[in-house]
C-alpha cells in the first residue's frame, strides 16, 4: 500500500460541511423513516446512537452503531478518536426507542480501543442491557467478507452537524439528537475495485485498510456505519475526510461518474471521505460476535 503524503481533516465537532459532487443530501431521521423506500432504513436508524464524550472545552460529539449482544451487554462500534477507553466514563449514549422517544445511558466498558498501537481507528464498547429496556434495535448485520466494488452504492446515517451558532450553548447543540441519512446519488465507492489504501490522519498517524467514498459528511459523523444500499449490510466504518474545507475545486458529479470513480486519479485519496473496510476489522470483532 502506498503511504500518502497529505493531511486528513478528521471530523471535529465543528468541522465544515463536506459536499461531494453536485448534490448535498442530509435527510433528517424522521423524514427518512417516513419517506425512504429502502427496506432497511428503519433498522439502520434505530441501530445508530449519538455519542457525547467529555472534552476539555465542552462536549465531544460522534456516532456509533449497535452490532448485538455480548455476555449480557449491548455492544457498539465507533472510532477511537470519537471515544477512547478513558473517555468511556462520563460519556452519554443517546438512542431511539420504539416509540421514537429518546433514551440516554452511560458507556459501561471499552472492550477494544485501537488507534496508535494497532494503527487503526476503532473502539468497541458496551452498555448494560438493563439500561436499555426500550431499545428497539436488533443489531446491524456486518459484511466481514466485504470486497469494495467501484461504483457500489452506499448509504450513511450519523449525527453530523453543519455548524454550531457561536451565540448558542455549544454543549446543548452538541447533545442535540439531529441524525441525518445520506442517500444522494454520489454516495458510492469511489476507489478502484478491491483496492484498500493507507491514509494518514492530521497528526500523520497511518490508518490502514481504507476505501474512498462519495458520501457527504460533516463533523459528528465519525463512527458511522457505511452500508451497502442493496443488501443493508455494514461494509465499512467511517472515520475521516481528506477534503480541505477551503478547497473550492470540487469534483462535479458528471466528472465523478465519467472518469474518476475506479480510476487512478490522485484526488480519490484526497478529495473524498474515508472508511475502514469491515473485512479488515474481522479479527477485532469476531471474538465478541
Amino acid at each position: 500500500m502506498l503511504k500518502l503524503l497529505f493531511l486528513v481533516f478528521s471530523f471535529s465537532s465543528f468541522a465544515s460541511t463536506i459536499q461531494i459532487g453536485d448534490e448535498y443530501s442530509k435527510t433528517p431521521w424522521r423524514e427518512a423513516l417516513e419517506r425512504s423506500d429502502l427496506p432497511f432504513i428503519a433498522d439502520h436508524i434505530y441501530n445508530t446512537v449519538l455519542i457525547n464524550t467529555p472534552a476539555p472545552r465542552g462536549v465531544g460529539r460522534g456516532t456509533g452503531f449497535y452490532i448485538g449482544r455480548h455476555q449480557g451487554r449491548h455492544l457498539f462500534l465507533t472510532n477511537a478518536h470519537v471515544m477512547t477507553t478513558h473517555e468511556c466514563r462520563g460519556s452519554i449514549i443517546t438512542f431511539l426507542k420504539a416509540n421514537r422517544s429518546q433514551g440516554r445511558v452511560e458507556c459501561e466498558k471499552v472492550l477494544v480501543s485501537l488507534f496508535n498501537r494497532e494503527e487503526s481507528d476503532v473502539t468497541l464498547f458496551t452498555v448494560k442491557e438493563n439500561q436499555m429496556k426500550d431499545f428497539a434495535a436488533q443489531g446491524l448485520e456486518l459484511d466481514l467478507d466485504f470486497s469494495p466494488r467501484a461504483g457500489q452504492m452506499l448509504m450513511q446515517y450519523g449525527f453530523g452537524v453543519r455548524s454550531v451558532n457561536r451565540f448558542r450553548d455549544s454543549d446543548q447543540a452538541q447533545r442535540a439528537f439531529t441524525g441525518n441519512a445520506n442517500l444522494d446519488s454520489d454516495c458510492a465507492v469511489i476507489s478502484p475495485t478491491a483496492v484498500l489504501q493507507t491514509v494518514p490522519d492530521m497528526a500523520g498517524k497511518l490508518v490502514h485498510h481504507n476505501i474512498s467514498i462519495g458520501c457527504d459528511v460533516t463533523g459528528g459523523d465519525s463512527g458511522s456505519a457505511i452500508v451497502d444500499r442493496e443488501t443493508g449490510r455494514v461494509v465499512a466504518l467511517l472515520w475521516a475526510s481528506g477534503i480541505n474545507p477551503r478547497d473550492r475545486d470540487r469534483i462535479r458529479s458528471r466528472d465523478l461518474w465519467s472518469h474518476v470513480i475506479g480510476s487512478e486519479d490522485p484526488r480519490i485519496w484526497k478529495n473524498f471521505a474515508f472508511a475502514i473496510s469491515m473485512k479488515e476489522l474481522r479479527k477485532v470483532l469476531e471474538p465478541y460476535l
